[in-house]
């Protein structure tokens, strides 16, 4: 595979970039960091309640559909001048995290971390296999309780015990 030039690849990863963060924003969301091409972001849940979290994975849930249209949109302008469409693959899941400046001492970084973060990334890594731009956890489909989440069946992951059901739309 050829790689243009650095100016075009910066400007993909912008375009793409700006897609999701905005989406992500508009819906009550923080984007924490970028990786590669990839991005973390959290809805915070406030209170240890059903109707907070509930409340954190509509939004989490809108803003993935809301990225979708808007990389649609994004890819008809990228056909259009010859290039090819962007896909993404969004995972969603809830659960405790640990946050905080973590890393060296000349070297910090604000994330979060602990078992959701990890079962998210292995989530998302399951995006492209399955053909799903969105995937869930079975607990981010339960406490969204949206009917268009359907189950994809158990699914081995990398680092966890037991199978997890996958959700996705």
């Amino acid at each position: 595979m050829c790689i243009r030039d650095r100016s075009y690849v910066i400007r993909t990863l912008d375009d793409y970039f700006e897609t999701l963060v905005r989406a992500i924003q508009e819906n009550g969301g923080e984007v924490l960091k970028f990786i590669g091409d990839g991005l973390l972001a959290i809805y915070r849940i406030e209170d240890d309640t059903t109707s907070a979290r509930e409340r954190a994975c509509r939004q989490a849930l809108k803003a993935a559909r809301a990225a979708l249209v808007s990389l649609d949109a994004l890819n008809e302008g990228r056909v259009a001048a010859g290039d090819a469409p962007l896909r993404t693959g969004i995972a969603l899941h809830h659960g405790p995290v640990m946050y905080g400046n973590i890393g060296a001492r000349d070297r910090l970084d604000f994330t979060v971390i602990g078992r959701a973060v990890n079962e998210v990334a292995r989530l998302e890594n399951l995006s492209a296999k399955l053909e799903r731009p969105i995937l869930a956890s079975a607990a981010f489909a339960a406490s969204v309780n949206d009917p268009s989440l359907r189950s994809f069946g158990f699914h081995a992951m990398k680092g966890l015990r037991e199978p997890r059901e996958v959700f996705g739309e």
